[in-house]
């Protein structure tokens, strides 16, 4: 069921009618922080969302459609800024979507011929030979510009690629089991100027799982106070730099160095 922001009324008590939510107002959240490099946007989006939806209830968040536009054309084509976007999709709460090519980095088509919309449904881009490794024949829209190796082939197998940092997210929330209704906790920033920075930590249980973003042009090595949060060594599987050792003893004053665009997740 698609939801205007605010409106919850679809939900009924949480165990009849529509139990999940397409919400827009979340998919305009997660575009506008990274469009703009301020990712507590998305947090908030995802609060607000939590804090009307009834028990039971469920969001699903996604970071792009065919009625929004992909991902890429709102962060300008930077791969950077659309890995953070999955970083977020992939672990803030509910059941997450991702649109067919977001996984690889497709661009907007260029051929209209219902309406704008066709831009963004283009064939999934497989390989960079003819029709995308989609068809060969010839397909209803041509496939999406791919200078830059937007497309499955290009991606598989290589570390640090889009695709791998969906891989990677995808195995943790099937590992973790606890990123779809985990509680949902905001982090203060250890430099609230900045505003590129966010924390955040889900949790369930005495499972944990703390995830720590800079969608800022610049690094940031600031040391995050984590004393109360950090009750047993964790692992930090999902990154891209080398994190130091997370435990109860160096968490007051963790310092990850998280450098342009960077991302951390650790789990206990």
């Amino acid at each position: 069921m698609l939801a205007e922001a605010g409106d919850t009324s679809y939900f009924g008590n949480g165990s009849d009618e529509f139990h999940m939510s397409l919400n827009t107002a979340i998919t305009i959240g997660l575009q506008t922080a990274l469009s703009l490099n301020r990712p507590a946007y998305s947090l908030q989006a995802f609060t607000s969302a939590l804090r009307k939806a009834p028990p039971g209830a469920q969001l699903a968040p996604w970071l792009s459609n065919h009625d929004f536009g992909r991902i890429m054309a709102s962060v300008g084509g930077d791969v950077r800024r659309a890995a953070l976007g999955a970083v977020l999709l992939l672990t803030l709460p509910g059941t997450p979507i991702v649109y067919y090519g977001d996984e690889v980095g497709m661009a907007h088509g260029t051929d209209v011929v219902v309406d704008y919309r066709d831009r963004s449904r283009t064939p999934m881009a497989w390989t960079a030979g003819p029709g995308a490794g989609f068809t060969t024949g010839t397909p209803w829209l041509a496939s999406a510009p791919d200078p830059g190796g937007a497309n499955v082939a290009a991606q598989d197998g290589v570390a640090g690629s889009l695709l791998t940092v969906y891989r990677q997210l995808i195995a943790l929330r099937n590992r973790v089991g606890i990123l779809g209704t985990a509680a949902l906790a905001v982090l203060a920033s250890p430099d609230p100027a900045r505003s590129g920075l966010a924390g955040f930590v889900r949790a369930k249980g005495d499972r944990r799982v703390l995830v720590l973003v800079n969608a800022a042009e610049e690094a940031a090595d600031l040391a995050w106070d984590l004393a109360a949060v950090v009750t047993r060594p964790a692992s930090c599987p999902v990154a891209n730099f080398t994190p130091p050792p997370l435990t109860p003893a160096t968490a007051p004053g963790w310092r990850p160095a998280l450098p342009a665009f960077g991302y951390v997740i650790c789990e206990w």
